[in-house]
């Protein structure tokens, strides 16, 4: 495909699926469905603005082909990002998936975490400092997790950040993340299968660690929705995507808990 080379910063889904434009690193080709590409065209166009801050920017097709959308890459500005990718929902099929699939998935969410909490890691790369690479956690790491034990990777994910800086990184993640589940509530938006992307620049919060007074945004922290080819809008529902409100809410509680762990 031209102009597009491998995302190196993409910690889950298919491989060939997510590149980096070549020509302009602040944005992604990704390949998509017809109903992913429409959701973004609704949720730019037409949906609130609240729900819309949350998801990366629509640039159109790639070469007029819906195989391939052009999106904002959202962690372009972090110099050396730290990334987690997180399933959400209890439920992980949308409308469109037959008998057969809703089945499978149905049994996905009963021997993995995402069946009693709405949430699961599906993978995550985080910098280490004493080696200056990157670690990486594949897909299996979540699903080894239990969950009475998932709130181990999230302390994983945030153990590169010095105490200091931590409780604020968390705390600006925890406020994004209200805001996020207004949207959702609000929207009339159904989430089946997508992630929520948290990232985070290490290099931010290691050149900020040494302040007299850490400033409010270090670590530029990252709250985005991702991964929608089974999502839609029911715009006359005056209910919520109870099955993403789980996830969101364990995922609140979680961080809350680092958060408080940090001060």
């Amino acid at each position: 495909m031209e102009h597009a080379v491998p995302f190196e910063h993409q910690v889950a889904g298919h491989v060939g699926s997510l590149f980096r434009h070549s020509r302009d690193r602040s944005k992604l080709i990704k390949k998509a469905t017809p109903i992913e590409a429409e959701f973004y065209k609704l949720t730019q166009t037409s949906s609130p603005s609240e729900l819309a801050q949350f998801v990366p920017i629509f640039h159109g097709t790639s070469n007029g082909s819906c195989e391939f959308i052009v999106i904002e890459n959202v962690i372009d500005s972090l110099s050396i990002p730290c990334v987690m990718d997180v399933k959400l929902g209890t439920v992980l099929y949308g409308k469109d998936a037959d008998e057969d699939k809703r089945a499978r998935m149905a049994h996905q969410a009963r021997i993995t975490t995402s069946g009693a909490t709405g949430l699961r890691i599906c993978g995550m790369k985080i910098f280490d400092v004493a080696s200056a690479e990157y670690i990486n956690y594949p897909k299996a790491f979540g699903r080894s997790l239990a969950p009475e034990s998932l709130s181990t990777g999230f302390e994983l994910f945030y153990a590169a950040v010095p105490l200091a800086a931590r409780h604020i990184v968390i705390s600006q993640t925890l406020l994004k993340l209200g805001h996020l589940k207004h949207a959702v509530q609000s929207s009339g938006v159904r989430l089946y299968g997508s992630s929520i992307l948290l990232a985070y620049d290490i290099a931010d919060v290691l050149a900020s660690d040494s302040a007299v007074r850490l400033k409010e945004d270090v670590g530029k922290p990252v709250v985005k929705l991702i991964d929608f080819a089974h999502s839609h809008y029911e715009q006359l529902s005056n209910e919520f995507d109870e099955s993403t409100m789980v996830g969101l809410q364990t995922l609140e509680g979680i961080l809350t808990r680092l958060s408080r762990v940090s001060e």
